[in-house]
């Protein structure tokens, strides 16, 4: 199989998008050393917050197909949405960076666009360096939040059998959210959604941290409604991962979900890879990008 991708071979491609990463890297050392430890601590508040909520389902039976403990579902919830949200927003955040972003040297100042067509950088290349980078610091979250609930609030996480179940439902979750992250991400050159105004991940958003059942199970919601929210994919994702890691649910009772799951994974890759590529061909006719 030829090592060829467009003007450059995988293994420049690799070398460029480690390249960015390390760049990211270290100049996230000042973030490490100064901003991390809020952040640490904005989500011990955020959770201790949420504890009290949470007062209102002891002694319910509303939490029973997940364990019972509402603590467990929520933190797990959170956890897990931080990489989908990430998925869902990274692609976007990704393609405006190179627009909004720039490079200084020697006094002199260009954007990160033009400093990617200067040196003919595929700008893809580019977006794959800046997503993976996000997910260091999205799973950096997630592992903040296990460590938050199973020290100071007694999550408790089954860490059976069914885990590579839970991590299976998370690659499919992060394949479904990312199709609609690039589908999102292909409106800044289709519909010129730039300033983070886009419209797609703005209702995705909302709808998410209302319907997907991120703080509460869909099932509290109206039933007309409840029908909205089988229609994310993270609603799938994080129904999986509860009962894989809440309960002792069999893989039988999960596999209809994860089959919904699948389908929504390929279905949704399928349709944001074909309009992602196309927007690229718009801006490239636009005159926006190089590759």
């Amino acid at each position: 199989m030829s090592e060829r991708i467009g003007h450059f071979g995988i293994r420049k491609h690799l070398e460029i998008i480690l390249n960015f990463m390390r760049q990211n890297i270290q100049a996230r050392y000042f973030w490490i050393q100064w901003s991390l430890p809020f952040r640490i601590a904005n989500l011990a508040v955020g959770v201790a917050i949420w504890f009290f909520f949470g007062s209102i389902f002891r002694g319910s039976n509303i939490l029973d197909a997940y364990g019972g403990d509402f603590m467990s579902y929520l933190i797990l919830g959170l956890a897990v949405n931080t990489v989908l949200s990430h998925s869902l927003n990274g692609y976007y955040n990704a393609v405006s960076s190179a627009y909004t972003g720039a490079i200084e040297s020697g006094g002199s100042r260009i954007t990160m666009m033009d400093y990617i067509m200067l040196a003919r950088i595929p700008v893809t290349t580019y977006i794959i360096a800046q997503v993976a980078d996000g997910y260091l610091e999205s799973f950096a979250d997630l592992i903040a939040y296990l460590v938050i609930g199973l020290c100071f609030f007694k999550v408790q996480i089954k860490f059976t059998s069914n885990l590579p179940i839970a991590l299976l439902a998370l690659v499919l979750g992060i394949i479904g959210t990312s199709g609609l992250g690039l589908i999102s991400a292909s409106m800044f050159w289709l519909i010129n959604a730039r300033a983070s105004n886009e419209p797609i991940r703005w209702v995705l958003n909302l709808l998410t941290s209302i319907l997907a059942g991120v703080y509460f199970p869909p099932s509290l919601l109206p039933s007309n409604i409840q029908l909205l929210s089988y229609c994310l994919p993270q609603t799938f994702t994080l129904i999986i991962v509860r009962r894989a890691l809440l309960t002792t649910s069999p893989w039988e009772d999960l596999a209809p979900y994860i089959g919904v799951l699948i389908l929504f994974s390929i279905v949704l890759c399928y349709i944001g890879l074909r309009m992602f590529r196309y927007s690229l061909e718009v801006g490239k006719k636009k005159a926006t990008i190089w590759s």
